[in-house]
């Protein structure tokens, strides 16, 4: 698959207490859905992680981003 480059912002889900990257749902189409595959993340072209997309409404999705990425 090619790489799918696009701005997001990072946010915090205050009933999980953790903070994640917001994949609008054109991006989450063009993914192939939720639950679909594995996904290889690259943040400001400074960290590069495993990850899979979690639901959010309005067909958006989320990756998580843990404390120790966070810093």
């Amino acid at each position: 698959m090619k790489p799918i480059s696009f701005k997001t912002h990072i946010d915090k889900l205050s009933y999980l207490k953790t903070f994640y990257l917001e994949i609008p749902a054109p991006i989450v189409k063009k993914i192939g859905g939720i639950g679909k595959v594995r996904l290889l993340c690259e943040v400001n072209k400074q960290i590069t992680f495993q990850c899979g997309l979690m639901s959010l409404p309005e067909s958006k999705a989320y990756i998580s981003i843990n404390s120790k990425r966070m810093k």
